[in-house]
């Protein structure tokens, strides 16, 4: 072998075995300059690199010493260039970039990720990855391996950090994570669910190919992997370290849903974390994921035992949803999304020893212990809901809002399919039956009230005073107004179920009513407006008006009657009639804001027709 030098290049004359030599040039100078073909340098390069490596392998042993010397360096600073040109291709453009998707990585509003959110993932070109891998492979060959690996790791180390610094995630121990708030706390974990979907799907397993693609065969067997880990390591030690934290925090309900996505969230890495991280993958299955689940059980647990000693306060006047029951139905249909995850995670069936659950319940063997401890929460709200009901010094008060609530409660079910499909049937009924339970004593409770005094008994006699029908109907206007007057302050916020409540009351009332005037209406003769204080449309204008809650400023709504005209007897009957069709007009138009203002006794006079009327003909 003869070899020659000229400037930024080394030539080696290689002979071959007819005794005729040809001369390879092995160029120095950068190979991928953007003034050549990179594809034409890099095969110059690699030609020239393995005739020198067969030759001096064909050649080990006989060749003279310069020769082999002269080769040695050849070669030496031909890995040397091949290490340079390795590291161009690994640091080429390798700022990081995000898709026009990414701003989900940081919006917390939303954490669920897949891999189109996050699609500029920075690897090297199919070309450049050739290219990288012929290096390695020409770098082996000449027990340079080890420095391309460590050119290797620390490139992709550093772009690797570099994605991982974009996803914002904070380094926090332990002690960080108890002592944050849990507002902010939720937030990171938000973060920290979308960025390990992000590290594990798209930043490890393509790095994971990466190291495959250029190192897959070469050197002792798992290089490939080895290359990986330590390009990856530090990134994947942060990220899990956040999960070694977060099972050691306390554990409270309002937890519950977050501690279930991070357990939903390492469950299904468990696959990837095989194949990318063993290690970090037997500590999450044997560490990690048991304790989230320990967890979930500690706070399912705590919830129960507190629905009962929970401390809301007392039913509102209005009788509507309690506070309570609205924070336990969005409870209980959280805990029903979760149905795969946790179905998995409570294997025990409530304890059969508490004397509110009916036992007929719990011996539901068909029922999961899942759906058993749904329906154990629902019959102790339904057990707290009656309590609080009985505090209430109207009974009517008391069955309305056991109606509204435990309306609300069958309502959730039956709008949520995954709720509905996890409570027993038999139990819905009795849900369901409480409910009309409850409206029936409700319903009954207050026709009677209103009513009893329009009843006939007593006054199908002959001769019947008009002072004792006067009497009646006071006493009948005066309880109706008490009614309408606290239960237009009841609430009844489910729109079907107050209208069917307002036609039954008023059908049943105006029927009653109406029965009542007609039978006796010879006894009222024409000053019938004078003892009727009010018209069936009034009073049916006045149930309509039931369950709107109270009505903000000033008075709750009244029944628009013009009651003060009828104080007034020295008007005609004609403008009271007007007055009483005005008002009623006024009325059915804007509810809410009718207060009905009388006539001044000025304009009183000037509307009176000439005749007046006579004074001894209008009864007292």
């Amino acid at each position: 072998m003869v070899l020659t030098n000229q400037p930024n290049e080394t030539a080696v004359a290689v002979k071959s075995g007819s005794g005729k030599s040809r001369s390879v040039r092995i160029p120095v100078q950068t190979l991928w300059d953007s003034t050549v073909a990179a594809g034409e340098g890099i095969s110059r390069f690699l030609l020239a690199v393995d005739d020198v490596r067969r030759w001096m392998d064909s050649t080990a042993g006989d060749a003279a010493s310069d020769d082999r010397s002269e080769a040695d360096n050849a070669m030496s600073r031909a890995m040397a260039q091949l290490k340079h040109e390795f590291e161009n291709i690994l640091t080429r453009d390798t700022a990081p970039r995000y898709s026009t998707c990414s701003s989900s990585l940081t919006d917390s509003s939303s954490y669920e990720l897949h891999d189109e959110d996050y699609t500029d993932y920075d690897l090297p070109s199919s070309e450049m990855i050739s290219d990288l891998r012929s290096i390695a492979v020409r770098m082996n060959s000449g027990g340079y391996l080890q420095e391309c690996i460590k050119v290797y790791s620390s490139a992709r180390k550093a772009l690797v950090n570099r994605h991982f610094d974009g996803l914002g995630l904070e380094r926090l121990c332990t002690r960080d994570v108890r002592r944050m708030e849990w507002q902010l706390l939720d937030a990171k974990i938000k973060e920290w669910i979308r960025a390990v979907k992000v590290c594990v799907r798209i930043i490890f397993t393509n790095e994971w190919r990466l190291c495959k693609q250029v190192f897959e065969g070469l050197g002792k067997p798992g290089t490939d992997g080895a290359c990986f880990k330590m390009a990856a390591k530090d990134a994947a030690t942060r990220l899990f370290s956040f999960a070694d934290a977060i099972i050691n925090i306390r554990p409270s309900p309002e937890r519950l849903f977050r501690i279930l996505d991070i357990h939903r969230a390492l469950s299904d890495l468990l696959p990837d974390l095989v194949v990318l991280f063993p290690t970090i993958r037997v500590h999450v299955a044997q560490v990690i994921i048991p304790r989230l689940s320990e967890v979930v059980r500690e706070v399912l647990q705590k919830y129960e035992e507190g629905l009962l000693g929970e401390l809301s306060p007392d039913p509102g006047p209005g009788g509507g949803i309690h506070t309570l029951t609205i924070y336990v139905m969005n409870y209980v249909v959280g805990i029903s999304n979760y149905e795969q995850t946790l179905s998995r995670l409570i294997v025990v069936k409530p304890k059969t020893d508490w004397k509110v659950l009916p036992a007929e319940l719990i011996e539901m063997e068909e029922r999961t212990p899942l759906e058993l401890h749904l329906i154990w929460i629902l019959e102790k709200l339904r057990f707290k809901l009656d309590i609080k009901s009985k505090r209430l010094k109207d009974d009517l008060l008391a069955d309305f809002f056991m109606m509204n609530n435990i309306h609300y409660v069958v309502g959730e079910i039956l709008t949520c399919p995954r709720l509905r499909s996890m409570i027993a049937d038999d139990f819905l009924t009795r849900l369901i039956r409480r409910v009309q339970q409850a409206a029936t004593s409700y319903h009954t409770g207050t026709l009677v009230k209103v009513l009893s005094c329009l009843e006939l008994e007593g006054l199908n006699v002959k001769g019947v005073s008009r002072n004792t029908l006067r009497k009646r109907i006071k006493t009948f206007n005066s309880i109706f107004e008490e009614v309408h007057k606290t239960q237009v302050k009841w609430s009844v916020p489910d729109f079907q179920l107050r209208e069917d409540l307002r036609l039954s009351i008023t059908q049943k009332v105006i029927s009653a009513y109406r029965s009542f005037t007609e039978q006796h209406s010879n006894v009222f003769g024409r000053f019938s407006w004078a003892y009727l204080k009010y018209t069936p449309e009034d009073l049916e204008a006045a149930c309509l008006q039931f369950f709107e809650g109270d009505v903000p400023g000033g008075k709750p709504c009244e029944i628009a009657v013009i009651e003060t005209l009828f104080l007034i007897r020295v008007c005609s009957f004609d403008i009271v009639r007007v007055a009483r069709i005005r008002a009623l007009r006024t009325w059915k138009s804007s509810p809410w804001k009718c207060y009905f203002v009388p006539l001044t006794i000025s304009q009183r006079s000037t509307s009176l027709t000439s005749e007046s009327m006579d004074q001894s003909t209008v009864p007292h």
